[in-house]
């Protein structure tokens, strides 16, 4: 790949992953109110996967600081999107965050409204086009896989 084409497609990427955002958090906010924006819900499917996480490791995994964190702890919280439940992060005696029935049902409406997005978004292109464009990123977001680094443990 030379440097042009690289480019070229670096700026197309970068259109197209604001077109999605904007819009997403566009509908997202209509229909499911002020709570409702990407990092919302990245915290709900963290929470959705898995035990409770205290908010530091939450703050963590979305790499901000523990008090911004906070901060998207209480608008969650006041949402009714998740909970916090003193010592049930991981055994440890922390608060533990966890995501509530109304997070899920949340969780999944946004999983809906973002496909329907991606679907408009993509639809001037041929279902073959579409195609090889998901095949690309698979192969592309597996080579990233294999280039992460060990986590704790060597793992």
């Amino acid at each position: 790949m030379d440097h042009a084409q690289l480019i070229a497609i670096d700026t197309e990427f970068d259109r197209f992953r604001q077109a999605l955002s904007t819009r997403l958090r566009r509908r997202a906010r209509e229909l499911l109110g002020d709570a409702a924006g990407g990092a919302s819900f990245h915290v709900l499917d963290v929470l959705a996967r898995g035990q409770a996480l205290s908010p530091s490791e939450l703050a963590a995994l979305r790499e901000v600081r523990t008090s911004t964190m906070t901060v998207q702890l209480d608008r969650l919280e006041a949402a009714g999107w998740v909970q916090r439940e003193p010592g049930c992060a991981g055994g440890t005696g922390r608060v533990g965050v966890t995501i509530t029935p109304a997070g899920r049902a949340v969780l999944e409406r946004y999983r809906v409204l973002r496909r329907e997005v991606l679907e408009e978004l993509l639809s001037p292109l041929a279902p073959e086009q579409v195609v090889h464009l998901g095949e690309a990123l698979a192969r592309a977001t597996a080579a990233l896989r294999c280039e992460r680094p060990a986590g704790p443990g060597g793992a």
